[in-house]
């Protein structure tokens, strides 16, 4: 199978709808985008997360890594053992 230079690499759309949905949910809710595009509000959320991480120069795979386990309040600080 051939892949196509025009879609996202780790995503199943085009790198332009990837590029237009960052950008689009800092102004306007996850769930209106998702409903727009025809994605789950998980993708969105994940591409603007990646987007911001862009934008302040983070690398955009490790957005996320570990965030529930050092929380707090994560299910998993709060497990006794």
């Amino acid at each position: 199978m051939r892949i196509c230079a025009e879609f996202h690499p780790m995503r199943l759309m085009t790198q332009r709808l990837a590029a237009w949905i960052g950008p689009t949910a800092i102004r306007r809710p996850f769930a209106q985008v998702a409903q727009e595009v025809g994605v789950s509000e998980r993708t969105v959320r994940d591409i603007f997360h990646a987007h911001v991480a862009d934008l302040e120069g983070r690398d955009p795979t490790l957005v996320g890594a570990g965030r529930y386990s050092s929380h707090p309040t994560s299910r998993r600080a709060r497990q006794r053992p």
